[in-house]
């Protein structure tokens, strides 16, 4: 059955709170999305090995920093810099730390992840191979200009992170159903809105409205569209919506939510 969760990080479902850092999680059906809070002189080594042990962090973290900068540092020596308005992948033994004295805000979108932060190591422990990848929306891979939406697609290894740019007016019936077909968008939806305000009506009728600071999981069978006078942004995380927007819903994947 189609369906749609939408949830807001100032009412998670579980807030964790540790040495320098804050985790609100919010659980999205199958997956968690998570908002991590570090403050200045956060680091894992510092602030989160005591608690689990080991020599590095074993999760892998699919995310995309709002604010502030975060140094990160594998296992191998590899070293990358993230700063605000940077999306990443980072794979399983690092390090990592606030760099400056500004605090750190970055969204995750993670199965396990964000539910174990701060458990022992063999519970985060992952098999996925050791290495970070980090773009900026600002040098996407791709951009996708439509009728009233632009859409930045960055690729990150098997995954693919976007950021939507929807202008008041915009909608899927009017603006993309032209294009690609259908009684209604057929693409499932994960991601977090950072601006604007949007309205969700699922093929059953179900209404929901998305507002600055909320994540979401929107399923298949879906009609949606930007709410007042201010654009909407929002970030989106899957292997294929992205992608394929604007592509025929044929083309879609279809998942049974």
């Amino acid at each position: 059955m189609s369906t749609i969760t939408i949830k807001s990080f100032n009412n998670a479902d579980e807030v964790k709170e540790m040495d320098k850092v804050v985790v609100n999680v919010c659980k999205l059906g199958e997956t968690v999305a998570a908002k991590l809070t570090a403050q200045p002189g956060w680091g894992w080594s510092k602030c989160v090995k005591p608690l689990v042990g080991g020599d590095s962090c074993q999760a892998s973290h699919l995310g995309f920093l709002e604010q502030g900068t975060m140094f990160v540092k594998m296992d191998d020596g590899t070293e990358q810099t993230i700063e605000a308005g940077m999306c990443y992948h980072i794979g399983p033994g690092h390090d990592g730390w606030v760099v400056g004295d500004e605090p750190i805000v970055g969204y995750e979108f993670n199965t396990t992840t964000a539910q174990n932060y701060g458990s022992s190591n063999e519970e985060n422990k992952e098999e996925n191979k050791s290495t970070i990848t980090c773009k900026s929306f600002n040098n996407a891979d791709e951009t996708k200009e439509m009728d009233h939406v632009t859409v930045n697609v960055c690729k990150l290894g098997d995954t693919v992170v976007s950021q939507m740019m929807a202008q008041p007016g915009w909608s899927w019936s009017k603006c993309i159903k032209p294009l690609v077909g259908g009684d209604s968008c057929q693409a499932s939806h994960l991601g977090f809105c950072q601006e604007g305000t949007m309205v969700v009506k699922m093929d059953d009728g179900t209404e929901q409205t998305i507002e600055p600071g909320m994540c979401y999981h929107i399923g298949p069978g879906h009609d949606g569209w930007v709410v007042g006078d201010k654009p909407v942004v929002g970030l989106e995380f899957n292997t294929t919506t992205a992608q394929k927007y604007g592509s025929s819903n044929d083309a879609e994947e279809k998942k049974e939510a």
